[in-house]
């Protein structure tokens, strides 16, 4: 039996548009969209953390070079 060839550009259509005609049962659907956004605040979580951990690596430095006081250190580092 001799393979046959098709161009890559036809492969990936017909491929979308096998997966584009799957349609999941309803409570499947709920589900994925449940996960989903579960996901994207926990990926905001931690985007929100490296933000603060950059914010308190900077002000340590601050501390460290003199920059600030330990009062003016400690205000700010609560308020983060």
């Amino acid at each position: 039996m001799v393979a046959k060839t098709i161009k890559m550009d036809n492969a990936h259509e017909q491929m979308l548009q096998i997966l584009g005609s799957i349609q999941l049962p309803a409570e499947w659907q709920g589900e994925i969209q449940r996960m989903t956004q579960e996901l994207d605040h926990l990926q905001q979580m931690q985007n929100r953390k490296a933000a603060i951990d950059e914010q308190l690596c900077r002000l340590s430095r601050a501390l460290v070079n003199g920059g600030i006081s330990e009062d003016k250190y400690e205000r700010k580092r609560a308020t983060l």
